[in-house]
């Protein structure tokens, strides 16, 4: 049998241990988005808001398209308890047919985009940019493989060589003058480069062959996750696609930028999570205490690593942006308010994979179809009503309809959902929120009081300062209220004071969250991380 192809139950015992799989997530994640970050925040500052702003709402024309062209394919590998190599040629060549489909419906209409949002140059850009479809394409059967068995060394190396490359392409574009251009050619170097990465990692290949039943099978699955997805694109980019459509590229790229921030930061904690969490629960399905169990502990690391970060990030948004300069000061307060839309992001992050992993996609579909509705039409009435207000206020109400939804709507459905297909009470459910959302909130009074009683204006000190009190007060709350991290982080520092330095560091953060992590779990599933 070539691998791959064994059994869901086979492979769980040849797989990486949870907490080792974690930490290549993050890396992947963590590292690859931090670092996009970096060039996204440079390649503002030497844009501006316009320049960056046409490029985003390209952007989320392709990311559509995108979504469409996975079919929730990666999902449906992952997910599947008997995996052959009839399903992964089936899927391969099914995905890359339609990406050369969707490849040419993206052309043809790029000028259509175009002329609905009043800007001729995103057909250019646009049509540029359809190659990453074919791209993305290349690389779902191999990553969901790579994802499935949890092997994400692999991942997290195609991630950052890949972003790297691209931004550093981009970078000089922008420097030498080639405006919107520099973002398209730091995006299509990424990609590119990934893809080839990936394709040396991974030892599979697909085989000139198509299974109609292997088909059924997949599509099974993946039509409802794949409904799932294109709601769920609806509910977090809604916002985006309807500001270009009502306000333009300026604001735009200040609404963009500050959501950037934030997502930075919620995929740098959820997408690891999300990553690991379907295989890591698709086994347990079947054993409803074991797979709260890992639910719950899945909660609890998103949790720690985004909540108070979120904090800071509000607290630090003033001189954050100022390092931009002063053509992106609206941005201040809509990062400030979307940072609440990030909090409730971390806390519903594990709905997806839970429905997914109990095999119930098209549920998961029903209700983000529900709030993407909502969303959408609230953004609308949002659009219709702020027409006539100043830039700096349009962003700033569409950043606080899309808070007000979240704060209303989504958490409701999340504790109904946790209720009805898990073990866990609400106070299960929410308990492992509530010393990282305090040492966010402490976070942010902490760094608001520093700013106070700075004298400089320079932006880089205040951030430093501001930063670094604010981080200092997260840190201390978590330890002081959490005395399982704290007596996991001595013991690991006293583990490894004899270890080489090159692992010393792995070994203290990988000590450090065990025990603050699985403090919930089973003896006999501690005995199975380890």
């Amino acid at each position: 049998m070539r691998p791959g192809y064994a059994p869901a139950h086979k492979a769980i015992r040849s797989r990486p241990g949870f907490l080792r799989t974690l930490a290549w997530a993050f890396t992947m994640d963590g590292g690859g988005q931090i670092l996009t970050l970096v060039v996204s925040f440079i390649l503002a500052g030497l844009l501006g808001p316009r320049t960056y702003g046409v490029v985003a709402m390209a952007l989320v024309y392709i990311a559509f398209v995108q979504m469409i062209q996975r079919q929730g394919m990666g999902s449906a590998i992952i997910q599947r308890k008997e995996l052959t190599g009839r399903h992964l040629d089936t899927a391969f060549w099914l995905v890359l047919v339609v990406s050369a489909v969707l490849t040419s419906v993206s052309v043809v209409f790029a000028g259509w985009w175009a002329g609905v949002n009043d800007l001729p140059e995103l057909k250019p850009i646009i049509i540029a940019l359809s190659i990453l479809i074919v791209i993305e394409a290349l690389t779902t059967v191999q990553q969901a493989l790579l994802t499935r068995h949890m092997k994400f060394r692999g991942l997290a190396a195609r991630r950052l060589i890949g972003v790297g490359a691209g931004g550093a392409l981009g970078i000089v574009g922008a420097l030498i003058g080639w405006g919107a251009w520099a973002i398209v050619a730091q995006q299509l170097t990424t990609a590119t480069v990934s893809l080839v990465v990936l394709w040396a990692v991974s030892g599979w290949r697909p085989r000139l062959r198509f299974s109609r039943s292997a088909a059924r099978d997949l599509l099974g699955f993946s039509t409802g996750s794949f409904l799932s997805s294109v709601a769920i694109f609806a509910n977090n980019r809604a916002d985006v696609l309807l500001v270009g459509l009502f306000f333009g590229p300026l604001v735009v790229g200040v609404y963009q930028l500050a959501s950037r921030l934030i997502d930075m930061v919620v995929t740098i904690a959820s997408r690891p999570i999300q990553t690991v969490a379907l295989p890591e629960l698709s086994p347990y399905q079947d054993d409803p205490a074991e797979f709260a169990r890992r639910l719950r502990r899945l909660m609890r690391v998103s949790a720690i690593v985004a909540l108070p970060v979120l904090g800071i990030v509000a607290a630090c948004a003033d001189p954050l942006i100022g390092l931009l300069g002063n053509e992106w000061n609206d941005a201040v307060v809509v990062l400030q308010v979307l940072s609440i839309v990030g909090v409730i992001r971390i806390v519903i992050v594990i709905d997806g994979p839970l429905l997914q992993a109990l095999g119930r996609p098209f549920v998961q579909a029903g209700i983000t179809w529900i709030t993407a509705g909502v969303s959408v039409g609230t953004f609308t009435v949002a659009g219709l009503v702020l027409a006539n207000m100043s830039e700096d206020r349009q962003a700033l109400f569409i950043a606080i309809s899309r808070a007000t939804i979240y704060g209303l709507l989504i958490v409701a459905i999340h504790v109904a959902l946790v209720r009805r297909y898990t073990s866990l009470t609400i106070r299960d459910s929410l308990s492992p929120y509530l010393v990282p959302l305090a040492a966010g909130a402490l976070g942010i009074a902490t760094g608001t009081a520093a700013l106070a009683l700075i004298n400089s204006t320079h932006a880089l000190l205040q951030l430093t300062v501001a930063g670094t009190a604010s981080a200092m007060t997260a840190l201390a709350t978590l330890l002081i209220f959490q005395s399982d991290l704290r007596s996991s982080l001595n013991g690991a520092l006293r583990k490894n004071t004899d270890r080489a330095p090159a692992r010393t560091l792995a070994g203290v953060a990988n000590g450090s969250l065990k025990t603050a992590i699985d403090h919930d779990l089973s003896t006999k599933s501690k005995s199975e991380i380890k």
